[in-house]
């Protein structure tokens, strides 16, 4: 049989349990956080592989840069790239700070492209270049457009302000070099 207990027993057997979860969940919560800080690392990479500043390098499949200090992530190495035709005559900086559009049907081609370019455009989005199917906003060459193409052959060309991307992701990638004058 349990013993009966008094009203100030039970109150302060409650209180005492009460505590006892507080400091349990206290803990679990700065462990946690001290987890977090200490043994995560935000660009996806383990914290053994450090990007230098000497060029591209390959990490596990993915091949990454520095530029300033973030680090970038491509899917073509520089060797791979090197038969793309590129007609660029400018550089990042005419993108810095500019809402830029983007039209692929490919979301692997738009997320390279966005993932590289999103630190420092205003604003990027997907948008249609002629004939518009889907339901997006439709632009020109007057305004700051990336038309990506299938084709067989990889090149990269200007118009006014669209580059016209044609070909795989070497083309992308390439493209991607060209702006922060990787060679």
């Amino acid at each position: 049989m349990r013993k009966i207990q008094t009203r100030e027993e039970l109150e302060k057997a409650r209180k005492r349990n009460s505590k006892i979860f507080v400091y349990v969940i206290l803990g679990i919560l700065i462990f946690s956080s001290l987890g977090y800080a200490f043994f995560s690392n935000p660009n996806g990479t383990s914290t053994n592989q450090e990007i230098d500043n000497t060029g591209v390098q390959n990490l596990g499949g993915q091949w990454a840069f520095r530029y300033g200090d973030q680090i970038h992530y491509v899917a073509s190495s520089p060797d791979s790239v090197k038969d793309t035709t590129i007609s660029l005559d400018f550089g990042l900086e005419n993108y810095a700070g500019q809402e830029i559009y983007v039209d692929s049907s490919n979301q692997g081609i738009y997320n390279e492209i966005s993932s590289n370019l999103e630190r420092y455009v205003s604003k990027i989005q997907r948008a249609c270049y002629q004939n518009c199917e889907e339901d997006l906003p439709e632009k020109t060459c007057e305004d700051n457009l990336i038309v990506w193409k299938e084709s067989e052959g990889n090149r990269v060309y200007e118009e006014g302000k669209c580059v016209f991307i044609e070909g795989d992701i070497r083309a992308v990638d390439a493209f991607i070099y060209k702006l922060f004058n990787i060679k």
